[in-house]
């Protein structure tokens, strides 16, 4: 029997799950599964990381989400209370189409609807349904919601809508078992609700850590999170010690009643491959003047803003220009440093003291070109050059996909200044917005 955990939660559901990475790829590949999925709480975070390992392990990485679903608009601000906020949503990149997809829903659910937590809504899902394949969720979702609350219509009502959504053979309804009797109940509702709609089954275990014996560990963690003590008879915990990686016999003893929900498992993964290509440069090409091509109209501009913004310019001063503007041929760059003066030609920032930012800091191009206010020679700076150029296989994966605007002296701890947001806007209508993002820095609770 061939089955593949679709429904996991890793170091990156913050706070909530301890399964690391490496662990369990290796535990996967341990139980001779040949595929196997991430699916953090509302976030991708550990999607590139998983996807590097379990490529390395031989294991087929299936990259997805549990999203949480607002009840109405995810705009709404005070819609339901308690559980009644959100739904969850397993959602699972098919192929790259659906990675592209997977993406723009999770960040939207940040951008646009986020309250208590960050929520999709059903019109964003029907926008970006294709090429993902969803999963019910169970007991936090809103089918099994409302199954464990009586209201079995209501249940394959909204079955039915999310099989509209994401289209025939790409909804299915999930079966759990953690010992919870709950569990048993609903189990049973969704088998005849799959008799009755012919919406198909898939048998899941809710990992949250790798190893029965890290259950206790975990529960710490449930701890820090919740603010509570161990004692504490009253507060959130996942009971049974089941929510690990299991073997396929494990899961088959589980679910002998339901034998093509746990086929249907490996037949899922063998329908998700995403090819995430790592190493190349993307970057948006700078429309330039009729009759230049981008490298003639970057030499231009910063020679002109030589005479202007130096004096005198020395041969020592051309010599150094000349050397960054090569390095930065040289790297593919040229477009890049064209559409940075664009947008920020006109704003003030506040410089970052020296040595916080110093990748990517070609002083002399970016005073010649209007990014900084002030001649770096004159002021004493160090010139920065050739620590860039030696860290280039560093920052090129950085700036892989985007043009990063928070990366030329910009350093605020405070909320984003106004200017600042109008160049964003800005470069959003000069590049198109699927050409900028925000990046977002963080780190993981390595003590469990």
């Amino acid at each position: 029997m061939n089955f593949t955990h679709l429904h996991v939660h890793t170091e990156y559901s913050l706070l909530d799950g301890s399964n690391k990475i490496k662990e369990y790829v290796d535990r996967v590949r341990e139980l001779g599964m040949d595929s196997a999925a991430i699916t953090d709480h509302g976030v991708m975070y550990g999607v590139i990381d998983f996807y590097r390992a379990a490529r390395a392990a031989g294991i087929n990485p299936i990259l997805g989400c549990e999203v949480y679903v607002a009840p109405g608009s995810r705009f709404d601000r005070e819609a339901g209370s308690g559980d009644d906020r959100y739904y969850h949503l397993v959602l699972l990149a098919e192929n790259n189409q659906g990675y592209s997809n997977l993406m723009k829903i999770v960040s939207k659910g940040f951008v646009e609807g986020f309250y208590y937590k960050p929520r999709v809504d059903l019109s964003l899902l029907e926008k970006y349904h294709e090429g993902i394949i969803a999963l019910s969720a169970f007991l936090a979702g809103e089918v099994a919601r409302f199954l464990t609350r009586g209201m079995y219509e209501d249940a394959k009502k909204a079955a039915l809508r999310y099989q509209d959504i994401f289209g025939k053979g790409n909804f299915f309804l999930e079966l759990q078992d953690h010992g919870i009797p709950e569990q048993q109940n609903v189990n049973q509702q969704l088998l005849k609700m799959h008799r009755e709609t012919g919406i198909d089954l898939v048998a899941t275990n809710d990992v949250h850590y790798t190893l029965a014996e890290d259950a206790q560990p975990h529960d710490v963690l449930l701890c820090l999170q919740t603010g509570k003590k161990l004692a504490d008879e009253d507060r959130m915990r996942y009971e049974g010690g089941q929510y690990y990686v299991k073997s396929p016999e494990e899961m088959e003893r589980l679910f002998p009643y339901a034998p093509e929900a746990l086929e249907n498992t490996h037949k899922i993964a063998q329908r998700c491959h995403v090819e995430i290509e790592f190493g190349v440069t993307k970057l948006p090409k700078f429309d330039v003047p009729k009759g230049y091509t981008s490298w003639e109209y970057l030499n231009e501009l910063c020679f002109k803003g030589l005479e202007e913004r130096y004096r005198p310019v020395t041969e020592e001063l051309k010599e150094r220009l000349n050397y960054e503007l090569s390095t930065i041929r040289n790297m593919g760059y040229v477009d890049y440093f064209l559409g940075v003066p664009v947008s920020f030609g006109n704003t003030q920032f506040q410089p970052v003291p020296k040595g916080f930012l110093e990748l990517g800091e070609q002083r002399d191009i970016r005073t010649c070109i209007g990014i900084n206010g002030l001649p770096i020679v004159a002021h004493g700076h160090d010139l920065c050059i050739a620590e860039f150029a030696q860290l280039q296989s560093q920052i090129k994966p950085l700036a892989g996909n985007v043009l990063i605007l928070v990366d030329y002296d910009i350093f605020e701890p405070q909320p984003l200044p106004l200017d600042f947001l109008f160049a964003e806007h800005f470069c959003r209508t000069v590049y198109h917005v699927f050409k900028i993002y925000r990046l977002l820095f963080f780190q993981t609770l390595g003590v469990f």
